[in-house]
């Protein structure tokens, strides 16, 4: 989207507005940051377990996964989750990836570390990023770790086939810490998923991250549930992580339909949404409704444990609900292809591979619909919109909508069989005229009767407005650089401040123009793009030397930018 409106622009005659941008002397090191990696609510992750990535009978491998990146690319995927691939015990162990023998190793039959780095190195390429799965509570029972430092374990047993640790020894997190530096500076990731984070406590990891990442460039995610990770975990309260499960809103649609219960009322999902998994800080929550716990049917299970069983009918529901909801979406491998045969008791531990030939076409393109929605709708991209709960005359029909200043996304979901017409009662909805993304057609929808198929869904848009023809002239005075052999040269990429990866070029490199009677003062112009941030990279004609900031035209009193050494 972004690209195709960067083309739109060049096209038009803008109107310059200055934009004045004072540089030291070329020694100048610049004020750019790397993207911000933090809470980006338009960021949606893929979740990856290799042993069942593929069909072939045999384990998936890390060139597996790497293969398949043009593929997961194209979905719209920001982040690879890559689930335990570590060396695993064999002491009592079960199979499971998180029982871990070796912390620093990777398990022979997913391919060697040099395999892994080039994944990573792709994956980047790519334009996405990757977290790796951290387990800090507990270790394989043959760890060297619990015969050279039993003090480090504690009798405390989580789970039988793996010893728990002594989460308040400071020796045990810095060995731990350790562990988890060495794949930051051997492979370059750029974040960590810590499973059963509530178990070892808030100090641990505030210990451990402090340790690792003192200066907050890694991605930090907190899995637990509400009651073991409060509000005082994340960063927005003063706590170590980024974000942290939505485990009460993602578990309540898991545990009440598992057992293919049917969904009569929108209250359920109105308690889910508003009620149980959502405080005020809810941004900061990762949703799903498919994971390697509920889909691999780690307990509780039936079978077969698929998506298609366990939500029945309420299936395309529950996806417009959870991809559009405040929160950072999960894509858990398979799903957005709703697999028919993955999934069942004991997956974890037997090689029951995601059928990829096997395509729901028609979910498929429901699900890259959502994620585009979610990378081009500035209503749901941000964290300091609304989200608003609207009544209708009608008990079947939900819906909700983000709000941010003049940006909606208006989603509704029938949860009855039958068709329904309705009305949004309260709040009234401004009478804006808003697009149907999925068919098209535009309408008002405050006061008129709307209508749903049975189990059917909308997603509205606020109509687009048309774009903004300003533009910025950038001038750039540099003190003292006046030779005729040393003319700037200046480049100018445009990116969406919340999301990584997100970058489109506005300006190829290129020679600024000197501007007459001021020798020392150089100027060019960019398109203007409301609420997006400009990288500017500047160059001296030989290239001895550069510098690069960002600078941010979200609005005009933003155009007097000064950079000062």
């Amino acid at each position: 989207m972004f690209k195709s409106i960067c083309e739109e622009m060049k096209k038009i005659k803008t109107a310059i507005i200055t934009l004045s941008a004072l540089f030291a002397p070329l020694s100048y090191a610049g004020t750019f940051d790397r993207p911000d990696i933090r809470v980006p609510e338009n960021r949606v992750v893929y979740s990856v377990y290799l042993r069942n990535y593929t069909n072939t009978g045999a384990a998936g491998t890390f060139n597996d996964l790497r293969k398949d990146l043009p593929r997961i690319k194209e979905l719209g995927i920001d982040v690879i989750h890559l689930l335990p691939f570590y060396e695993m015990g064999v002491e009592h162990a079960k199979g499971s990836p998180y029982c871990i023998r070796n912390y620093k190793a990777v398990d022979s039959r997913y391919g060697t570390l040099e395999d892994l780095k080039a994944l990573v190195d792709d994956i980047h390429k790519n334009g996405m990023q990757i977290w790796f799965d951290w387990v800090g509570n507990h270790t394989a029972y043959d760890n060297p770790w619990v015969t050279e430092h039993p003090e480090w374990y504690t009798e405390r047993q989580d789970f039988d086939d793996v010893r728990s640790v002594e989460s308040s020894n400071k020796e045990l997190r810095s060995a731990m810490a350790e562990c988890m530096k060495y794949w930051v500076e051997e492979c370059g990731i750029d974040g960590y998923r810590c499973d059963f984070a509530h178990a070892p406590g808030r100090d641990f990891w505030t210990d451990i991250i402090g340790q690792v990442d003192p200066d907050h460039k890694l991605y930090w995610l907190a899995e637990g549930n509400e009651e073991g990770i409060a509000n005082d975990w994340v960063r927005g309260e003063g706590g170590p992580f980024d974000s942290r499960y939505g485990w009460t809103y993602s578990e309540f649609l898991y545990q009440d339909h598992r057992n293919h219960k049917e969904l009569v009322s929108k209250g359920d999902l109105d308690k889910a949404l508003f009620h149980l998994g959502y405080p005020a800080n809810r941004a900061t929550f990762l949703t799903y409704i498919g994971s390697h716990d509920i889909f691999q049917g780690m307990e509780n299970s039936v079978s077969p444990n698929t998506q298609d069983y366990i939500y029945g009918d309420n299936l395309n529901a529950f996806t417009v609900v959870t991809m559009l909801a405040p929160g950072v979406p999960m894509v858990y491998m398979g799903q957005e292809i709703n697999y028919s045969k993955a999934g069942g008791v004991g997956i974890m531990t037997d090689n029951e591979a995601v059928e990829w030939d096997k395509v729901d076409t028609g979910y498929l393109t429901l699900v890259k619909e959502l994620i585009s929605l979610r990378h081009s709708e500035p209503a749901l991209r941000t964290v300091e919109g609304k989200l608003v709960n609207h009544a209708t005359d009608n008990d079947s029909v939900y819906v909700f909508e983000r709000r941010n200043g003049d940006h909606s996304v208006v989603a509704m979901v029938n949860m009855s069989y039958a068709p329904v017409s309705f009305k949004i009662i309260s709040p009234v909805i401004p009478s804006n005229e808003y697009r149907d993304r999925f068919g098209g057609d535009t309408t008002v929808l405050s006061g008129n009767i709307l209508t749903l198929p049975g189990k059917g869904y909308a997603v509205y848009t606020k109509k687009d407005e048309p774009l903004d023809v300003r533009g910025y002239e950038i001038r750039l005075t540099v003190p003292g650089h006046t030779a005729e052999n040393a003319v700037p040269k200046i480049s100018v990429t445009t990116r969406d401040p919340l999301e990584v990866g997100g970058e489109v070029t506005v300006l190829e490199p290129c020679d600024m123009k000197r501007v007459e009677g001021s020798p020392d003062v150089y100027t060019t112009s960019v398109p203007y793009l409301p609420d997006f941030g400009y990288d500017i990279t500047f160059t001296d004609g030989n290239a001895k030397s550069a510098w690069r900031d960002t600078i941010h035209m979200s609005a005009p009193a933003d155009i007097n930018h000064i950079v000062t050494d």
